[in-house]
């Protein structure tokens, strides 16, 4: 889960990675459950808590919601003819989930081994798919800000992939992209307002920095997990208001 400010005034972009174990109090869950619980409600109701949750982190009001399934994600990466990336740290991953393998026997046979080298790469939608979903991995890779770190890495390659002159200028890409994602995109963004959305961001290079905000250091895993429901979750490590605070410097730089 990433969020994305844009400062219009001057095209400065900023992400924020929300990692999908901060426990939200409201909810009385994790972040990551909010659209569930949402939707559980009455129908629509997933991206208003979404929305709810993201603003009870950061205290900024959330307007846009773009929501993409896994299947969605890995298509639109193949229409655009896959990513390159640049992997930071090296890491092995024993405990890959198999889809359609969650109750198979013996255990092992539930998971699958996932190794990344660190260097340039180049990954298809399902590679790039794995690459940001890994969770198991021993060390530093293994938590959840390193899996944010990972998906922002993705964001902004699909970005300039999306936004390069092989994409751009290639009708059939365009036609392949805009078809990977209808079926896989839930969005409170307007039909007629996609085209403003498109000039808006076809205005900014896509060399133009994208600076990231790191919570990493603001959270802790509480060793006590009873208040929350024995789970292994994230809090602050002072106070929201840190948090809140921490935010609304940076982006006001």
């Amino acid at each position: 889960m990433i969020l994305v400010s844009l400062h219009l005034a001057s095209r400065q972009v900023t992400l924020i990675p929300i990692p999908r174990d901060i426990w939200v109090d409201s909810l009385r869950a994790k972040v990551n459950t909010a659209y569930h619980y949402g939707e559980e409600k009455r129908a629509g109701g997933g991206q208003d808590l979404v929305k709810s949750a993201i603003t009870e982190i950061t205290n900024l009001p959330i307007h846009y919601l773009v929501i993409l399934d896994f299947a969605g994600f890995v298509r639109a990466i193949d229409a655009v003819g896959g990513l390159d990336l640049n992997v930071d740290t090296s890491f092995t991953d024993n405990k890959y989930p198999i889809p359609g393998k969650e109750s198979a026997e013996p255990e092992s046979a539930r998971y699958e081994t996932l190794q990344f080298t660190a260097g340039p790469t180049h990954m298809d939608g399902t590679l790039a798919l794995k690459f940001a979903r890994s969770r198991h991995a021993e060390g530093e890779e293994g938590t959840d800000f390193a899996r944010s770190r990972r998906q922002e890495k993705i964001l902004l390659a699909f970005r300039d992939r999306v936004f390069s002159s092989s994409t751009l200028f290639n009708a059939q890409t365009l036609t392949n992209l805009k078809n990977s994602l209808n079926s896989s995109l839930i969005s409170n963004i307007e039909d007629q307002e996609f085209g403003s959305f498109l000039k808006l961001f076809l205005s900014m290079s896509k060399d133009s920095s994208s600076p990231s905000l790191d919570l990493s250091t603001l959270f802790i895993n509480p060793q006590d997990t009873r208040p929350y429901d024995r789970q292994w979750v994230l809090i602050p490590r002072d106070s929201w208001q840190t948090i809140h605070d921490y935010v609304a410097q940076n982006l006001a730089q």
